[in-house]
């Protein structure tokens, strides 16, 4: 046997052995930079790799992990194995726009053959709508939509981004309307009770504060709920509740930048210029061209000589 036959047995040999490894979205089951939970679905699949459905549940591991990219490659191979399966372009498409480079045309494509698999797929049919909405297309988005409110289990959901559209075409009082049914269904909604909230603040509406309250009441664990009711307390210039309220939300979401300046504006009136001053360098650092913290930040500097 000439050295180029052997050269080329040994090759088929390796590629044969490695197979598994190559051919698929494989993870060693003991690799120890991957989660309990992916580490066990990587071991179910080594066992079993032609299986999409554990290929899925380790795409969706993956998604709620926040690993995206990974999440992906495990859902398009999914779909390579099984293509017929309506979930799994479902999760695909979710995954897709969860990108930091959110992929939405590839995100439609898939959405589309979801619904052509199971027309009556609501939740694909929602995402849609979503999407559309997304797009500003709102008039295809509010026909879809209104499909899903005859559905209960969408209703809600259905009438608040419906008042989301309005709002963006600048229709408060349709968007009003339509958050008051979907609160009529379910007082506790906190989606919608925060976009009446917002909507009661853009209005300087006297009820904004009750509203702001109440949505931070509902979800305590919301920088947008929190930020909002602590400006719905500086304009009432409850600046102590405020600040309380701004502090809670950084604990939460140490980048939200108009909570940090709106505390350092406090501090500034109440002539704290040094921690006003060192505010406005936290911000200037996370965001160097936002000019309401220049601005204040020379005015700091200024006070300060």
């Amino acid at each position: 046997m000439s050295r180029l036959a052997i050269f080329i047995g040994l090759l088929l040999i390796f590629a044969s052995c490695n197979n598994s490894a190559t051919s698929t979205r494989y993870i060693n089951e003991n690799d120890t930079a991957y989660s309990a939970d992916i580490r066990s679905a990587s071991s179910k699949i080594n066992k079993d790799p032609k299986n999409p459905e554990l290929f899925y549940l380790r795409g969706n591991a993956f998604f709620f992990e926040k690993r995206f990219k990974d999440a992906q490659a495990d859902l398009e191979w999914a779909i390579s194995l099984n293509n017929k399966q309506p979930i799994y372009h479902l999760k695909l498409a979710e995954t897709l726009l969860a990108l930091d480079s959110a992929q939405p045309l590839k995100a439609k494509d898939h959405l589309e053959i979801a619904l052509r698999l199971k027309p009556d797929f609501h939740e694909a049919k929602l995402m849609s709508a979503y999407l559309l909405l997304a797009r500003q297309q709102y008039t295809e988005a509010e026909k879809l939509f209104l499909e899903l409110q005859q559905i209960p289990d969408y209703s809600e959901k259905s009438l608040i981004y419906r008042a989301v559209a309005a709002k963006e075409q600048k229709d408060t009082t349709t968007a009003m309307n339509l958050l008051q049914l979907a609160l009529n269904e379910n007082s506790e909604n906190y989606d919608a009770t925060m976009q009446y909230t917002l909507l009661l603040m853009a209005k300087k509406d006297p009820q904004y504060l009750v509203w702001a309250k109440k949505a931070a009441t509902m979800n305590e664990f919301s920088d947008e709920a929190l930020y909002h009711y602590g400006l719905a307390c500086q304009w009432q210039q409850s600046y102590k509740t405020a600040m309380e309220l701004y502090e809670r939300t950084l604990k939460l979401n140490p980048n939200h930048i108009m909570a940090r300046y709106n505390m350092a504006v406090i501090e500034f009136d109440f002539e704290n210029y040094k921690t006003a001053l060192n505010h406005c360098n936290q911000i200037i650092e996370m965001a160097p061209d936002f000019q309401k913290a220049i601005v204040l930040k020379s005015n700091c500097s200024e006070k300060l000589k």
